[in-house]
């Protein structure tokens, strides 16, 4: 950006004096400023992809190591809601405690 902003005021610079001599018009030197902080704006994008890859590339690694870890904690075994519970009836019927709790919703709601 220092560039940029020195190579701007380089061409607004001696772009007066040729302006005051009559050598280039107005529209002529903004048209070359224009041009000139294209240029300089691509570079300095290049520039920062050169700068990026590096790091890009240690990033992408990084990310593969963790991709190819394999995991360490195991899943839980899986149980069947019997086993969960303790006896099969209990997977259809309620359990005595949630079944109070059932009556005592329906009775002891207002009307």
């Amino acid at each position: 950006m220092f560039m940029v902003n020195v190579s701007s005021v380089a061409v607004i610079w001696f772009g007066a004096f040729r302006i005051d001599s009559g050598d280039i018009q107005i529209g002529q030197m903004t048209a070359f400023l224009n041009y000139l902080i294209q240029i300089l704006i691509s570079v300095m994008m290049s520039t920062m992809l050169l700068f990026l890859a590096p790091r890009s590339a240690v990033s992408a690694d990084r990310i593969l190591e963790v991709l190819d870890t394999e995991p360490t904690v195991a899943p839980p075994p899986t149980r069947s809601p019997a086993e969960l519970t303790g006896s099969s009836s209990s997977v259809t019927s309620p359990s005595p405690t949630r079944a109070r709790r059932i009556r005592c919703w329906r009775t002891c709601r207002s009307p």
